[in-house]
């Protein structure tokens, strides 16, 4: 079956000074890419490989997965791939999540460290009675793929990190559905909804106190230390060409 593409308008998208990190992407990709498939997309597969501070502009990763798309005909291959991720494709941030004791100290490190990953969103947490939402809000043209990617982030490790299924997890996208639910049920674990006033992950508020089952608290201060000085220098450290190139 043919792929509708996902790239947004490309003169939009290349003026947002966004990226994301060489280690993300490395782990969303096959062991051995093409060369060809990195090329086409304008990225540099050298630094990928070698770079820690590279961040790949967004709109070349996009274009990256727009072809990797096309060439399986498959539209949930993001999906697919967000089953192999870790803690380790989120370095700081996966240590300082592990450094956290409770889950709403951990989404609250979530929140404030999420551009050492990527700077394409916001992310917002709140409280409504018996039940939590974390809100997902993109800064830039962000593709129907792309966002369920970053949500299966967050629902493929809450079972490991707070011993909760997924399938007690309350996912709803703002974009329409764009494959059988089933498929969806198989690779998320729950059922997402569609066509929602708002990108979001709800599940009870009473979480929020759950203590996180791998946490390691005798080294939040050097974590947190470490990924908030990485965070302040961001800017002028990978930050700098993209904004640039989007100038």
């Amino acid at each position: 079956m043919a792929v509708e593409s996902l790239l947004p308008p490309l003169p939009a998208l290349m003026c947002a000074p966004a990226g994301i990190s060489a280690r993300y992407l490395r782990e969303l990709l096959p062991a051995d890419p093409p060369p060809s498939l990195l090329a086409d997309a304008g990225i540099d597969a050298a630094r990928l490989r070698a770079d820690e501070n590279y961040r790949v502009p967004l709109y070349q990763a996009y274009a990256l997965l727009d072809r990797a798309l096309a060439a399986q005909a498959d539209p949930l291959l993001a999906l697919r791939q967000a089953r192999q991720l870790s803690l380790k494709a989120y370095p700081w941030l996966g240590l300082s999540l592990l450094a956290s004791t409770d889950l709403g100290t951990g989404l609250a490190r979530l929140i404030e460290l999420e551009p050492l990953v990527w700077d394409g969103s916001r992310i917002e947490l709140s409280v409504n009675g018996t039940l939590a939402s974390l809100r997902w809000l993109p800064l830039h043209p962000i593709p129907a793929a792309v966002m369920e990617l970053a949500l299966a982030g967050w629902v493929l490790l809450a079972p490991a990190l707070v011993g909760v299924p997924a399938g007690e997890l309350r996912l709803g996208f703002a974009h329409a559905v764009r494959a059988p639910l089933a498929t969806y049920r198989e690779l998320l674990g729950c059922e997402p909804r569609f066509d929602q006033p708002e990108t979001a992950l709800r599940f009870p508020a009473e979480w929020l106190g759950r203590e996180l089952k791998l946490a390691d608290p005798s080294a939040a201060d050097w974590v947190l230390a470490e990924a908030r000085r990485r965070l302040a220098e961001g800017p002028l450290g990978w930050g700098l060409d993209l904004r640039l190139r989007a100038a």
